[in-house]
């Protein structure tokens, strides 16, 4: 007889990230909460740095880049196998989120039930809207200690 397979949790966390500025770009935003993850070693972090995560098809290549239609539908199938889905945005606010691709992945993230989580450098979202978008937490960081600490945190909540 036969047994059979057992379904497996997911157990990646992916994080997409913009730059926080000149000297934090979006890959070492990225890299320095995948540290963070990685520190507490419960979860393993899937990086999907951005240089912008706003829809433009004339961006040029970087790792699993948000450059049109076909990027992002990759990014979602990236988002449906994750334990859980990390957005890092320089600024969280109402102006900031409309429109942008973090609320693209963070609707279909809620709708997937994936858990969604945010890092921010400035949180200017009031807390109605954050429950709108199903944010589980939102951690501001603005230095790569920040960052890395937030990835810490983020590991012990996943």
């Amino acid at each position: 007889m036969a047994v059979a397979a057992e379904p497996k949790i997911p157990t990646r966390a992916l994080i997409v990230s913009e730059a926080f500025g000149e000297k934090l770009s979006a890959e070492r935003v990225a890299t320095l909460l995948a540290a963070g993850i990685s520190d507490r070693r419960q979860v393993d972090p899937d990086l999907a740095g951005h240089r912008s995560l706003k829809l433009h098809p004339q961006l040029e290549p970087e790792p699993c880049p948000i450059a049109s239609s076909d990027d992002l539908a990759g990014c979602f199938a990236r988002m449906r196998s994750a334990r859980a889905l990390i957005i890092a945005v320089p600024s969280l606010d109402e102006a900031t989120m409309l429109g942008s691709t973090a609320f693209e992945l963070g609707s279909e993230a809620r709708q997937r039930g994936v858990p969604c989580f945010a890092v921010t450098a400035h949180n200017g979202l009031p807390p109605f809207d954050a429950r709108i978008l199903d944010l589980q937490a939102i951690l501001q960081a603005a230095s790569d200690r920040a960052l890395r600490h937030a990835g810490r945190r983020l590991a012990e909540m996943i």
